[in-house]
């Protein structure tokens, strides 16, 4: 996360005596000094509500591909042999990763349509797995292989406040979880519920309204205590609708959609709270601990973490990739954090780096069709949204997919290597984002490449190699006409680097 902190009060801060506290306020202000406050820069409420966006947006980017790295380490070809049964269960645990880690992607948007309600620009970055300051998030990334500890924390983060939820069973199971996060992780783990019950008050026209979420009076006593009384984004603060509509995703040309997501409201602040209570109620906010009625996030992975603990051998259907996997070569200049694992083996190296290239690629691809206008240059944007979606992702699971079946080092077979998911800052020009794309094109030509010639044309991986090759090949053109060739960047060993 870059500038964004959460930081616990410098001394307690004591609700004034006139007030009276609400029942299961107490409960939330817990919360809060667990979490840290959320620190909220900004003169007025539009400029809170686009910090915090920003921090949600690399939330869900974050939670997303911590959740694809898991389904990753899963191996689908664990317990043949053994009975359907088994089988079938890290099938369903593999489909429901993906499915989560595809409605983060959905949120991801949202939140991205929320910026751009409030006339901000289109936010992609997510806190850099390489970060030497894991304070500075909610949670620091984690790519780790499935099991109960990681599952464990993907509860804790997903999970609503204890006293929402009604269902005596669901709360003593999830007190259980919250036990074994506080025992076994070295850094805390902190619910995201707290972001986005400010972003709801922040959207609120006044502090007595009431909208499709019936926001608890705990809560409520919660913004006076964080001194937001009084703090709502103004309607002149929303751009026209007609603007909105001009650049904002929607489900018919983003596949990551589901037929669930109505927020097609035309007033722009009840169709910003609809967005963020489907959000809260799906994955990480309050209310999403009716695990009978919604299948959110939590009740998912709540049941997963459920049957992995009464089938403990069942953690062996993950392979051992790495923690924190990184290219270590001559030009990096991230720092890498303790404990990450480097990918050693040379031509696995080469798949790592052509993943990471994918990665850069389909943010920039996102990052440059919501930049696009469906009304000046409606071309453009469906090709960027058909590169993104169509493709890029696509690659990005069959590579991502295939590393854990690699050898990570030289020699050490049974170490299986992971996806990196490296990713870059991306400026804020558009002219220079082509550019990025452009050096991302030619970095991926080589790799392929130089991985085609350790292939044989009969190996599935050749194939892929080749596809990736052709789509590269037949949008090469395109991209160059965008771009300035000023050579600002260039590729070095797989990574793109600013030449000053």
């Amino acid at each position: 996360m870059w500038g964004v902190s959460w930081r616990r009060p410098a001394k307690p801060v004591s609700v004034p005596k006139r007030r009276t506290v609400q029942p299961g306020e107490q409960d939330w202000r817990e919360k809060i000094r667990k979490t840290g406050l959320p620190s909220v820069p900004g003169r007025t409420a539009r400029l809170k509500a686009i910090y915090l966006l920003q921090v949600a947006a690399e939330i869900e980017h974050a939670l997303m591909v911590q959740y694809l790295y898991a389904a990753y380490s899963l191996d689908e070809a664990f317990g043949q042999g053994d009975g359907d049964e088994t089988t079938q269960i890290v099938d369903a645990w593999k489909r429901d990763l993906r499915l989560i880690a595809r409605q983060e992607m959905a949120h991801f948007v949202t939140v991205q349509n929320l910026l751009i309600s409030l006339g901000a620009e289109v936010y992609v970055n997510r806190e850099n797995n390489f970060s030497d300051h894991p304070d500075a998030y909610p949670f620091p990334v984690r790519f780790e292989k499935f099991g109960v500890e990681s599952l464990a924390r993907y509860v804790a983060t997903e999970a609503p406040a204890t006293e929402e939820i009604r269902d005596k069973h669901i709360r003593a199971r999830l007190s259980n979880v919250l036990r074994r996060v506080d025992a076994t992780s070295k850094t805390k783990v902190n619910r995201v519920g707290v972001l986005y019950a400010v972003l709801y008050w922040l959207f609120l026209p006044n502090d007595a309204s009431r909208s499709a979420w019936q926001m608890p009076q705990s809560i409520r006593g919660c913004m006076s205590w964080l001194k937001l009384d009084g703090v709502h984004v103004k309607k002149a603060d929303f751009v026209a609708i007609d603007e909105y509509s001009e650049f904002a995703a929607n489900r018919e040309e983003w596949e990551v959609y589901e037929d669930s997501l109505r927020v097609g409201d035309t007033d722009p602040r009840s169709r910003a709270l609809r967005a963020i209570h489907w959000i809260m109620l799906q994955g990480e906010g309050p209310g999403g601990g009716d695990c009978a009625g919604v299948e959110s996030h939590f009740c998912r992975f709540l049941d997963i973490y459920d049957k992995l603990t009464s089938h403990p051998h069942l953690t062996a259907a993950a392979r051992r990739v790495p923690l924190n996997p990184f290219v270590r070569d001559s030009h990096r200049t991230e720092p890498v954090s303790p404990g990450a694992e480097a990918i050693t083996n040379p031509e696995t190296q080469l798949w790592a780096k052509l993943f990471n290239a994918r990665y850069q690629m389909l943010l920039l691809d996102i990052l440059l069709a919501l930049s696009t206008s469906r009304v000046r240059d409606p071309k453009l944007r469906t090709e960027l949204i058909t590169w993104a979606s169509r493709n890029e992702m696509e690659f990005l699971k069959q590579i991502g997919q295939l590393l854990p079946n690699l050898p990570r080092d030289r020699g050490n077979s049974e170490k299986r290597a992971g996806a990196p998911f490296e990713t870059v800052q991306f400026p804020a020009d558009n002219t220079k984002r082509w550019d990025q794309q452009r050096v991302l094109i030619e970095g991926s030509l080589e790799l392929v490449h130089r991985l085609k010639a350790k292939t044989m044309p009969h190996d599935q991986r050749y194939s892929l190699l080749q596809a990736i090759e052709t789509f590269d090949r037949g949008r090469k053109r395109s991209v160059e006409q965008r771009a300035t060739a000023s050579g600002d960047y260039v590729w070095k060993e797989g990574n793109r680097r600013v030449q000053r």
